[in-house]
């Protein structure tokens, strides 16, 4: 018997598609992927050698969910002893086994204006009735789950962190020394990033030495604060290697993550492995996330600048500090991370 997981999504950029490789690289060896894309050898790489890989290439989503998919289960039924989508939606398959589903976090529904048509159209569609199927729905976050249990009262939702193995960890050492402060966001370029909010605080800070450098992709209605961002001086990186990646959180006094509204907000993690003091705009999720280890601050310009500020300027014996703090954080995230939702899975096919 094997559990079949849909990887379709694994070559996505983003959170997501992390995710869905997270998935690969952890899963045990009784496991069938199947993929409406074809699969780069870098990620069948990850594969082990007792797990199969069945791809029908070139498929639309909703002719994959609503046609080629369902035909591969009938087939495959027998074989088949629970099914995994991590992506958002499940198939149209009466199913006679456990099912699982992924639901990140509530924002299609709690800030569908960030989403285009075809998205707000796709979750209306196909999550709710997706939900209603699957044995369990897996969320990013404690505060997902109570966010999601509230639109969906009748979904079983447990949540389980992404992944942080594998972030890019603290590769020099940190100057208490240079006069020039250096600012990073991490994340992509969107309205509920509230970085207009960050920019306001930033033009207050550029004439005492900060600098700020930008790592994301160009999410909907981003052209303004592009704009704006360019016209203060901010490096933004839109296709950003692991290699580039690495010298630019070498490089940094602060991570900053004002975003509103989140399912999990891997920046502050990333943040903290990287050994880089972070301030995160106060929410239930990134104080879930980041616990005493992170500096939060009000929706305002002058609490977030406050909170740069205070980032930016450790003393070596705060950042040993905030560091400690930061791992004993870090092992409470992987304590309950991607992995435990593969005990789960057995624990309810062999109840």
């Amino acid at each position: 018997m094997s559990l079949f997981i849909d990887i379709s999504s694994c070559t996505l950029t983003g959170g997501i598609g992390r995710y869905v490789r997270d998935v690969i690289r952890f899963s045990p060896g009784n496991v069938t992927f199947v993929s409406r894309k074809k699969i780069p050898n870098n990620i069948c790489n990850l594969f082990k050698e007792s797990q199969r890989l069945i791809v029908r290439e070139g498929v639309a989503r909703p002719l994959w969910e609503v046609l080629i998919l369902p035909g591969i289960l009938k087939k495959e039924h027998r074989a088949m002893s629970a099914f995994w989508s991590p992506d958002w939606t499940l198939p149209q398959y009466d199913f006679s086994c456990p099912v699982f589903l992924t639901v990140h976090d509530p924002i299609p529904w709690l800030f569908p204006n960030d989403l285009d048509w075809k998205a707000k159209f796709w979750f209306k569609l196909r999550t709710p009735k997706s939900i209603s199927k699957a044995s369990f729905v897996f969320s990013d976050s404690a505060w997902s789950c109570q966010q999601l249990k509230k639109i969906f009262p009748k979904g079983k939702f447990l949540h389980f962190y992404p992944s942080i193995d594998g972030l890019l960890e603290k590769n020099s050492q940190r100057s208490f020394t240079t006069c020039q402060k250096r600012i990073l966001y991490l994340g992509a370029i969107s309205p509920r990033k509230k970085l207009d909010l960050l920019l306001e605080a930033f033009s207050l800070l550029v004439d005492d030495g900060y600098s700020m450098e930008w790592v994301g992709y160009c999410g909907k209605e981003s052209f303004s604060v592009l704009k704006k961002a360019n016209n203060l001086g901010v490096a933004w990186h839109q296709d950003c290697t692991d290699q580039n990646l690495r010298k630019i959180l070498a490089n940094v006094d602060c991570l900053v993550y004002p975003s509103e509204i989140e399912g999990f907000g891997l920046p502050i993690v990333e943040g903290m492995v990287a050994g880089i003091p972070v301030c995160a705009l106060d929410t239930e999720v990134s104080r879930e996330v980041g616990g005493s280890a992170v500096d939060y601050f009000a929706p305002t310009i002058s609490s977030l600048v406050s909170s740069i500020k205070n980032s930016c300027n450790l003393t070596e014996e705060q950042y040993r500090a905030v560091n400690e703090k930061a791992k004993l954080q870090l092992d409470k995230i992987k304590g309950n991370d991607i992995k435990q939702a593969f005990k789960c899975i057995f624990k309810e096919v062999n109840k």
